[in-house]
């Protein structure tokens, strides 16, 4: 008779089976997907630059500067030129009323800023002209048909005698007010008197006027 003897099987070599290829596959892609879901460390930002309030000043000084420099290089006149004056109408009237030919000369390069018939301290109606040299200095020419010591001191600004000088073939009386720079020439006559006030420019500007008068009736 045959007796049949079981043979013992051999204990499982771990609990749970062994992974297959394709398990072991999936868990190192979850293990490298794990990793790139961790954010990477970036380099630090660079510094922006940002426009300062010093910066703004000094653009701002810049831009004052080159316009004050163009302001400069433009050429500017040194004095304001003034209108002509014609003396002939205002003298046609002036003569008619003061009985005597009025002047009306002007020296070559001055020019008249005014011309008219005034009364000034003293009463006298006073045929006046004034005049800019071509040096651009003061000079006065008053004619009137009378004279009196308040119509000349107001008009010399008190002006006191200095000497006599020879123009346009008559002798005129100089007065001087040398703390205001004023010399005056006086010629008077009959029925006319004729004053010359040169400002600053002395007896030389006042001469050049008087030596172009004309002196008529």
């Amino acid at each position: 008779m045959v007796v049949l003897v079981p043979i013992d099987q051999p204990a499982a070599a771990a609990d749970s089976p062994p992974r297959s290829a394709t398990e072991a596959t999936g868990a190192t892609e979850a293990t490298e997907t794990a990793e790139m879901a961790e954010p990477a460390e970036l380099p630090p930002p660079r510094p922006r630059r940002r426009t300062t309030a010093s910066a703004m000043l000094l653009a701002t000084l810049a831009i004052l500067g080159l316009v004050i420099i163009w302001v400069l290089l433009i050429p500017r006149p040194t004095s304001v030129q003034r209108p002509a004056i014609d003396l002939v109408p205002p003298a046609r009237g002036a003569s008619t009323e003061l009985g005597f030919t009025v002047e009306t000369v002007v020296p070559p390069g001055w020019t008249v800023s005014s011309a008219d018939v005034r009364r000034d301290t003293g009463g006298l109606s006073t045929w006046t002209v004034n005049y800019l040299t071509d040096a651009g200095r003061y000079v006065g020419l008053m004619q009137a048909p009378g004279w009196n010591q308040r119509w000349q001191s107001s008009l010399t600004q008190g002006g006191t005698p200095s000497g006599e000088l020879v123009a346009a073939g008559r002798t005129w009386q100089v007065l001087v007010k040398p703390e205001k720079e004023v010399t005056s020439l006086l010629l008077r006559e009959p029925k006319r008197t004729t004053l010359i006030l040169a400002k600053v420019g002395g007896t030389g500007d006042a001469k050049v006027l008087a030596d172009r008068l004309k002196l008529g009736s």
